[in-house]
């Protein structure tokens, strides 16, 4: 059997049909050639590859590499196993597949500290080291299908493909509920709570809050609104509504609006309410009008 590696050993020279020469200078095949042996091949000499080929092409659907393997036991095996020792590894991949028209664009790789890297998608990932799935600035987490998830700075989680949209799609955050199939084992079940959790504080420190932010409408045109806190949960667990004055208050905002004006002139439960004035006054909105509330 041949030793794979070093001068003469398994090289392609060229052309559509592989050729193959022996190590030590012995005779090559120059059309299809098979192997067969068992055993530890030796790399030949020092830098230099241990199978190398190049030339080679189909128009069919033959591979290129094409091994079969049969495993008679259930033994915990590699069936494919590249073992490299290296001192100085920052730049070196275990495995790089390139692809494109020049055969020159790196599609997949995994690098010596185990980083994978790819250039398209990668379907049905399961990344456990270090408990990290990492997407590249700017990418997008993909749902098939379904939702996204992106980032576009430091902190930030959207829903959604990154970027904004002339035409964004509304999103939905759920939690999992009580279902799936189930009949009689699911009659009566109470939904589970859904706990969120805000930044913990030390010693006499402030938690941290919530807070949630739309924007108001603005002036006809396509320029983006500022966003502006409508409600907050602060970090002393007290909710915290919006502040306007009397004349600022939102209109029609939907029946049960809860607000607070800093101008009331007085303040009456479901009385009207009359701006120009220093009284802070908690407001309701009672589907017509805001209220002294």
């Amino acid at each position: 059997m041949p030793i794979l590696g070093g001068p003469g050993a398994h090289r392609q020279r060229g052309g559509s049909n592989p050729s193959f020469a022996a190590a030590g200078g012995g005779s090559g095949c120059t059309t299809a050639c098979t192997y067969t042996g068992t055993g530890t091949y030796t790399l030949g000499a020092a830098n230099s590859s241990i199978l190398a080929s190049t030339g080679g092409s189909t128009t069919g659907t033959t591979p290129a590499i094409n091994f079969a393997w049969t495993q008679n036991t259930a033994s915990a095996v590699d069936l494919v196993k590249i073992a490299m020792t290296c001192t100085s590894c920052a730049s070196t991949n275990l495995l790089n597949l390139y692809g494109g028209a020049s055969g020159t664009t790196s599609e997949f790789s995994v690098s010596s500290g185990g980083a994978v890297t790819a250039n398209g998608n990668i379907s049905g990932v399961n990344i456990a080291a270090g408990n990290q799935l990492i997407v590249g600035s700017g990418g997008v987490l993909a749902f098939a299908g379904a939702g996204f998830l992106s980032s576009n700075a430091a902190g930030e989680i959207r829903f959604g493909a990154v970027g904004d949209s002339a035409t964004p799609q509304a999103q939905t955050t759920k939690a999992q509920s009580v279902g799936g199939g189930c009949t009689t084992a699911c009659t009566n079940t109470a939904g589970p709570d859904w706990t969120w959790d805000g930044a913990a504080s030390t010693g006499t420190g402030v938690g941290g809050g919530f807070i949630w932010k739309t924007t108001k409408a603005g002036a006809s045109g396509s320029t983006v609104n500022t966003f502006s806190t409508a409600f907050q949960i602060s970090g002393k667990g007290v909710p915290v509504f919006p502040g306007f004055t009397v004349a600022t208050l939102p209109t029609t905002p939907g029946a049960g609006g809860h607000a607070y004006v800093t101008d009331a002139t007085s303040c009456t439960l479901l009385g009207a309410l009359t701006g120009g004035g220093s009284t802070v006054c908690p407001v309701f909105y009672n589907g017509s009008a805001w209220v002294g509330g």
